[in-house]
């Protein structure tokens, strides 16, 4: 890693055009490795174990997505040297071309995707509502088998994102794998337009150029694996956020706080986006009267835009339910699953219910604590990410795809954090990598042991960024 902080020498005149096009093969490569079409309709679902069940296959994708996560990062080093440009349209061409092979990639390590047209062919093609009607409500579905685990469970979604997939399905009808596509498309084109937002916003910020911060979100293999290849909602989720920020830089709250609103009414996590814009925004306004005048419109504009969105589906209620079992229903693949199994192994008594209270009352103080920071005057920016941070530290379930919800916010951080951004980078590259840990080293090397997969991989994928932060900062500022 040592090697990534420095830029080399030897490869110091590659023209520039090689090196954006030499990932693009590499994403070519997985798309003949993983392909869509072929296994479109097959049940069960794929994974990376199920193209690649051999020890040295899994070893092989792991140096592959390494690679070219260290060919990003050496783009990156390349970028801060004078000589070496890449103006925005350049890049936006790049990140085009590589989600282009990834709109044919099997959604490998997250079928969520499936389950987003399932859900809105509930409503396009039943009339039944996402939010009260689960797949196996209507198991004659062309494509019913395919819900998996998730056949029983409504939408834990907001109704903005039930409606983009009920328009998607409306579309597409029985075409499982154009309906695929298009959302992969829609993750791609929304992954260009946050880059376009951070080149913007990055411009008037005195860290780091414009250039080098969209090409840490624009060229990030993680970002489109997660965007693209897998097709996840968490980009509108994160794009409604950094709309926030741009018209809050631009000092106008009432436009910041509408688009943070969408934001957890596209899903439900984009709450923990809503206090801190909420709190920059009304540090704007010079007197307590407009203050509160603000406040009251806010909280007026919320319960609007609520009313509004979930029209077409009734009550709330259901989904409010829906994520309060998620929350405390079950454990995996985070600190707090390794933490519960290192109580079973010693037989330490417990609940659940108690646990989960312990957690929700830190994590709320924290909250509180990160909300009178930016009430008087932290960067909301710092604190939204924080505020992610601490809830992937204690929440029971932990999946891949929420490595994203860290990072745009340090991107246009105004003030040099860079610990936490190069924390942010190195995460999104172990949270890949970790599920050869829970597939290949657990099936080959453990045993299958549950304990020491976990072990092993909570300490790598959440461990070792924050070492690696300490000791190697591949991303600096100017």
């Amino acid at each position: 890693m040592a090697q990534l902080a420095k830029t080399n020498s030897t490869f110091s005149n590659i023209p520039r055009f090689v090196l954006l096009a030499i990932p693009f093969f590499g994403f070519v490569g997985l798309a003949i490795w993983f392909p869509l079409f072929p296994n479109v309709h097959t049940v069960p679902q794929l994974d990376v174990f199920s193209f690649s069940s051999s020890l040295f296959l899994g070893v092989t994708y792991a140096l592959i997505i390494t690679l070219l996560y260290g060919l990003y990062l050496y783009i990156y080093r390349r970028l801060k040297v004078a000589p070496f440009k890449m103006p925005l349209a350049t890049q936006l061409l790049a990140a085009t071309f590589y989600g282009l092979p990834m709109l044919m990639t099997y959604p490998i390590n997250a079928t969520d995707i499936y389950r987003y047209v399932i859900r809105g062919r509930i409503k396009s093609t039943y009339g039944l509502n996402q939010f009260t009607a689960p797949p196996n409500a209507i198991p004659d579905d062309l494509f019913a088998p395919l819900a998996g685990e998730w056949a029983d469970a409504t939408s834990p979604y907001g109704p903005i994102w039930e409606l983009v997939a009920t328009a998607v399905t409306a579309v597409t009808q029985d075409n499982l794998g154009l309906g695929l596509v298009i959302l992969k498309l829609l993750g791609l084109g929304l992954h260009l337009a946050i880059g376009v937002l951070i080149w913007q916003m990055a411009k008037s910020a005195a860290v780091r150029s414009a250039d080098t911060a969209s090409w840490l979100w624009l060229g990030n293999p993680a970002l489109l694996f997660i965007f693209v290849q897998n097709g996840h909602n968490d980009a509108l989720m994160l794009g409604w956020g950094m709309l926030a920020v741009y018209f809050l830089r631009g000092k106008r709250p009432y436009l910041a706080m509408f688009f943070a609103i969408l934001a957890p009414l596209t899903k439900p996590i984009g709450l923990l986006i809503l206090p801190f814009i909420g709190l920059a925004a009304w540090r704007l306004f010079p007197n307590w009267k407009q203050k509160l005048g603000y406040m009251f419109a806010s909280i007026g504009l919320f319960i609007l835009l609520g009313w509004v969105a979930f029209l077409p589906f009734g009550s709330p209620l259901a989904l409010v339910q829906r994520l309060q079992g998620e929350l405390i229903g079950g454990a995996s693949f985070s600190p707090v699953t390794l933490f519960i199994l290192f109580l079973l192994e010693f037989d330490v008594p417990f609940t659940f219910a108690r646990l989960s209270w312990i957690l929700q009352s830190v994590y709320g103080g924290v909250g509180l604590w990160l909300m009178w920071l930016t009430f008087n005057g932290r960067s909301p920016l710092r604190s939204t990410s924080n505020m992610f941070w601490g809830y992937l530290l204690q929440a029971f379930n932990f999946r891949i795809w929420y490595a994203s919800w860290l990072f745009p916010w340090l991107l246009i951080e105004e003030k040099d954090d860079d610990y936490w951004l190069n924390t942010a980078v190195y995460f999104l590259l172990t949270t890949q990598l970790s599920v050869i840990i829970y597939s290949h080293i657990r099936a080959f090397l453990l045993g299958n042991n549950v304990f020491y997969s976990h072990l092993i991989g909570v300490l790598f994928t959440f461990g070792l960024p924050f070492l690696l932060a300490s000791r190697y900062r591949v991303l600096a500022a100017r």
